[in-house]
């Protein structure tokens, strides 16, 4: 007997769990979640550890899956570099599939594309929206091989990326509908998906538990940059301005690719560029509000949660065309975004550095935050409760 829900949400547990959270505050949605690498509510009682995501009822773990993430992602075991990721969910959606109906089916391709490419030519009546948490790799590949040109870095032609780019044609090419976090997002994949329809829905920012609204300070001159330390984040840009404003500082806090040190040590050098490494996120809420603003200039980033995290402690910031979270930036007032050109990056900081313009943006920041903006997990609630209507 087949028994019919609402909601089919087939997904690995990043933003997709917020989702789940959302959909379980609304009783009258019958939903079903299924991902992989969480445990049920009943486990972390017993390991009490910070990192471990739960999920309770109308849900179910994928057990293989999950093996294989742990050994492959987690702890990167050798014997586990090949094993195959892609489309592991198929079977388990496949099997659900069989005895339930739903009126909307909310996937990620990468994990479950040959099922459900199946299921949309033998189905009419589903509304299927597919989810894209990265910019199109086309995209990634024409911008970046300049850059790794430049500093003699490997090309990404051979790489998984490039790999990826041509498994997408495949994973998107029944979908009708595409669920994206940002513009930028969806530009990229329009250049390949030319003809979907695009549902941007942010992330959205975090708001920091000791939040305070920020106040402005005479002088502002200094500046925060939380990620990893790389060409990708666009930090080469970045520090050169340092380099050449000796009277404003700059700390960074993230990881180091061991294949850029020889790009990025020698800013270590200058007394006013600051390395601190890699830090927990209990320490980056604690220094962030010390900064004046927050810079980021990504040369691609589908959204950018470091970024919106420093928002969220009452901080503005400078981000790049190429980083999702301009949409959100530019709609708030949360600060300026900038194009990827020195020129353009140095007259964002000459205003960022204006008082009554960063004054304007830590009030835009605090008015957002005293709005209790719509969360990110009741956005595509109410996404699904459309479509259904």
């Amino acid at each position: 007997m087949t028994k019919n829900k609402d909601i089919l949400l087939v997904a690995r547990p990043d933003h997709s769990i917020q989702i789940y959270r959302a959909l379980q505050k609304h009783s009258e949605l019958k939903s079903y979640y299924l991902t992989f690498k969480v445990v049920k509510d009943f486990v972390k009682k017993i390991i009490p550890y910070k990192k471990l995501q739960t999920v309770s009822k109308d849900s179910s773990i994928a057990i293989i899956p999950t093996f294989i993430q742990v050994c492959k992602k987690t702890f990167c075991f050798k014997f586990a570099r090949n094993w195959r990721t892609e489309d592991f969910l198929s079977p388990y959606v496949r099997r659900n599939l069989k005895h339930t109906s739903y009126k909307v089916i909310h996937y990620w391709p990468e994990y479950a594309y040959s099922v459900m490419n199946e299921y949309i030519s033998i189905n009419k009546e589903t509304k299927i929206l597919a989810d894209m948490y990265m910019p199109n790799p086309a995209a990634i590949l024409a911008d970046m091989e300049p850059i790794y040109r430049k500093y003699n870095l490997p090309s990404l032609q051979n790489s998984w990326l490039a790999q990826y780019g041509e498994q997408i044609k495949e994973h998107f090419k029944y979908v009708t509908d595409i669920v994206v976090a940002s513009s930028y997002v969806r530009d990229t994949m329009m250049m390949t998906f030319p003809d979907k329809k695009y549902h941007i829905i942010p992330y959205g920012i975090p708001v920091s538990p000791t939040y305070s609204k920020k106040s402005t300070p005479d002088v502002i001159n200094k500046f925060i940059y939380v990620g990893r330390v790389s060409v990708e984040k666009g930090c080469d840009l970045m520090l050169e301005w340092f380099v050449d404003n000796p009277d404003n500082e700059i700390h960074l806090y993230g990881g180091l690719l061991a294949n850029q040190k020889e790009i990025f040590e020698p800013y270590w050098k200058f007394d006013n560029i600051h390395y601190h490494g890699a830090v927990s996120r209990d320490v980056l809420r604690k220094e962030t509000p010390k900064f004046d603003a927050g810079i980021l200039l990504s040369r691609f980033d589908a959204y950018a949660m470091a970024i919106g995290e420093i928002i969220g402690c009452g901080v503005p910031v400078i981000v790049s065309e190429n980083t999702g979270i301009k949409d959100d930036v530019r709609a708030n007032g949360f600060g300026i975004v900038t194009e990827l050109n020195m020129d353009s990056y140095c007259k964002a900081m000459n205003k960022m550095k204006n008082i009554s313009v960063h004054r304007d943006f830590c009030t835009n920041i605090d008015t957002y935050i005293a709005s209790n903006p719509v969360s990110f997990g009741e956005q595509v609630v109410n996404l699904y409760k459309s479509l259904i209507d």
